[in-house]
Order: structure tokens, then sequence, then C-alpha cells
């Protein structure tokens, strides 16, 4: 089975299938959108590296502490 995805129309039927069905491509950002409301990826990591690092001192303490008694 063959489907046929060649556009159908003119140039005019072409934009308007496009404006009705916008791709990832083609879609406009609302206005009201900000950079403030996504997190960057850089605050994660910088979470990630801090959290990790607190656990590993605590367990290093820990095991200091278990081997003196």
């Amino acid at each position: 089975m063959t489907v046929d995805i060649t556009p159908k129309g003119g140039p005019e039927e072409q934009v308007e299938a496009m404006q009705e069905h916008p791709s990832a491509e083609t879609q406009i950002i609302p206005q009201d959108w900000s950079p403030e409301a996504v997190r960057p990826v850089g605050a994660w990591v910088v979470a990630g590296v801090v959290l990790s690092s607190i656990l590993v001192i605590w367990v290093l303490v820990s095991l200091i502490f278990l081997h003196r008694a």
C-alpha cells in the first residue's frame, strides 16, 4: 500500500493547509510566554551536584563515626 503525500491544490490551498495544521517548526510562540516560566536545565544540574556532594560528605562522616564506635 502506498500513501500519496504530494500536496494538492495550488499555493493558496497549501498555505491554508499549513495554517490549519502547523508543524512544530511553524508554530508561533504566544506573546505571554516568558523565559522565567521555564527553569533552565543548568539550575537542575547545579542542584543535582550540590545534593550529591552533600550526600557523599554525609556518608563519609557517617563511616568515620561508625568506624570509631
